[in-house]
């Protein structure tokens, strides 16, 4: 194993203490894709965590902006077993490079994420999830249409953060869309989807990809929404059909998801 530059290992030495377990660099600096402006990701994990408050810091070391987090090797495992959550940490666990391991507890982890398998079980906790979740959004596609008949931009563009935010997230988990950087989130999924389908169009617009008012933006967000319900509707559980099937009926009536920049008057 090569040794860290000299000052990384100059902030191993500053963190390292009897409660540290191992040092992890993270991010775009294990990736080696960092820039001139890309801050340092550091991972502490612990035996015995500090209070919530103090598990997230940013400092500057010289030029360098460095974020460090704590943790415990038994809630990133636990990360490993819930779908939502595995998306994103066996791609960063399997990137993550050792700065010090004292008893290669973290190394262990690391195994378990190159051996992570995407079973029958995961992706029925993956539907689970997706399913209870869509519901959940309908809420916010009813903000979105009370903002729309009001004129309201700011409740709009609120709304419209919030779901195109939470349909990334319940596509992403429920197609088992592994994420390497939150960078890349975005056109992971569309890439899964298909980058031509209305579904990515749409997301397109409501999330800013796509230069759009405030109205565009919301009208685009319903349509995202009926889209993501068609994907998903073979695995919606009946008590969550009736309320997401509901609210596409009702967006489809409001004629809002089939309009473009020319309704706008």
């Amino acid at each position: 194993m090569s040794q860290p530059e000299p000052w990384l290992q100059q902030l191993v030495q500053q963190l390292d203490d009897d409660n540290t377990m191992a040092i992890i660099l993270a991010g775009s600096y294990a990736r080696g894709e960092f820039t001139a402006f890309s801050d340092v990701d550091l991972i502490c994990y612990v035996k015995k965590l500090p209070a919530e408050k103090e598990r997230y810091t940013l400092r500057y070391f010289g030029d360098r902006l460095v974020s460090i987090s704590f943790n415990s090797i038994t809630a990133e495992r636990r990360k490993l077993t819930r779908p939502e959550t595995a998306i994103w940490a066996v791609p960063g666990l399997r990137q993550s490079r050792v700065l010090l391991d004292k008893e290669g507890i973290f190394r262990a982890l690391q195994h378990s994420a190159y051996q992570f398998a995407w079973d029958a079980d995961m992706q029925r906790l993956a539907d689970d999830y997706a399913s209870e979740n869509l519901v959940g959004f309908a809420e916010e596609a009813h903000k979105i249409m009370s903002g729309l008949l009001r004129r309201d931009d700011a409740t709009v563009l609120y709304a419209t953060y919030g779901l195109a935010l939470g349909i990334i997230r319940i596509v992403a988990t429920q197609r088992a869309v592994f994420i390497p950087t939150e960078n890349s989130y975005l056109t992971a999924v569309m890439r899964h989807i298909g980058l031509e389908t209305a579904w990515s169009y749409y997301l397109q617009v409501a999330s800013g990809l796509e230069e759009a008012s405030p109205r565009m933006r919301g009208i685009a967000a319903l349509g995202l929404y009926m889209k993501t319900v068609d994907l998903l509707r073979p695995i919606l559980r009946p008590e969550h059909a009736a309320v997401v099937d509901k609210t596409w009926a009702i967006i489809a009536t409001s004629d809002y998801h089939s309009r473009t920049d020319t309704d706008e008057g």
